[in-house]
């Protein structure tokens, strides 16, 4: 079964999401993203600038896209897409386009982490966490070492560690809309899971994070964990998703098994599960296109990865759509 697949954004985790899916040699890869130096618009089949999600033009752009190339499935990479598209789902689906990402409900929930607190650490053991920020609340509740972080953050992005009042007296004036987390000394790990449209459980790969720079992971190794795999089998069942979602979590020192927060999209380690035998994009499409998944054996020993930069160099402007065409 073919089909044609819009990637967007086309930066880092866009990238991965191309290469995993070119794994299919029948899917059409179209990427989209506003700026022309983002590599996944020169490694897919065909790249077009679009506006900002923010601006209006933006929806009639993606439309012109879907007409134009015959879309079938829409796969954002990063929350603000993911969230964006997510709510106009519904509009898509009038002309048989998928969109893979969750209900608008649900991804409400995962990017605030306060709501995802507050809805889930009765249910699954998570750091405490608080939003009332004030140096006797934090002292008293959370203690030092402690994190900060925005309610709304990604990628690591203006997440620091408190050691004393001092670092919160400071922190608390240049991290916007912050939350204040428990610091878990111990192991830190992703799972990547594939949801389908009905909310079940399909797959679940558990990577241990070895080495990270700016939120992505640059070192990391498969490590299954049934502890872990129990956790995020109860956020699955309290939480609504669909496609690929990545589920942080640690084991702190007493080797008990914490949630720390979910990022509703595919992960940026991800392709460390597809080497490891599980290409959660590549079936994620699949799901949206109706298609069957025929997944090749997960490797039986421990499987490591190690990152490095890769150039792309670009000829000439043309090579992309403008926001214009």
């Amino acid at each position: 079964m073919s089909g044609t697949v819009l990637v967007l954004p086309a930066g880092q985790t866009g990238t991965v999401v191309i290469k995993c899916l070119q794994k299919d040699p029948s899917l059409r890869i179209i990427a989209a993203d506003t700026n022309f130096l983002a590599p996944g618009l020169h490694l897919a089949d065909k790249g077009y600038m679009i506006p900002s999600v923010t601006e209006p033009a933006f929806y009639d752009k993606i439309q012109d896209i879907i007409v134009k190339e015959s879309v079938d499935v829409i796969f954002p990479c990063d929350n603000i897409f993911t969230y964006t598209l997510a709510n106009h789902a519904l509009i898509f689906s009038k002309t048989c386009v998928k969109v893979l990402a969750s209900e608008p409900e649900t991804l409400d929930k995962c990017l605030d982490k306060w709501k995802t607190y507050e809805y889930l650490n009765k249910i699954v053991p998570m750091p405490r966490n608080t939003i009332e920020v004030n140096t006797e609340h934090v002292s008293s509740l959370i203690g030092f070492p402690a994190i900060i972080k925005p309610r709304d953050g990604s990628g690591s992005k203006n997440i620091h560690k408190l050691e004393d009042i001092t670092d919160l007296n400071y922190y608390i004036k240049n991290v916007p809309n912050p939350i204040v987390q428990e610091f878990i000394d111990g192991q830190h790990y992703s799972t990547d899971i594939l949801v389908n449209s009905d909310g079940k459980l399909i797959s679940a790969v558990t990577r241990r994070r070895i080495e990270a720079s700016d939120g992505m992971p640059i070192k990391s190794v498969i490590e299954p964990r049934n502890e872990l795999l129990e956790l995020v089998k109860e956020v699955c069942d309290m939480l609504r998703f669909f496609g690929v979602i990545n589920i942080q979590t640690t084991i702190d020192k007493d080797s008990k098994p914490k949630l720390l927060e979910i990022n509703p999209r595919v992960g940026h380690g991800v392709i460390l599960s597809v080497a490891a035998g599980c290409n959660l994009p590549l079936e994620a499409v699949y799901l949206a296109l109706g298609k069957p998944i025929e997944r090749g054996t997960m490797v039986a020993r421990p499987l490591y990865m190690s990152r490095y930069y890769e150039e792309i160099f670009i000829a000439h402007p043309f090579a992309v759509e403008s926001i214009h065409t």
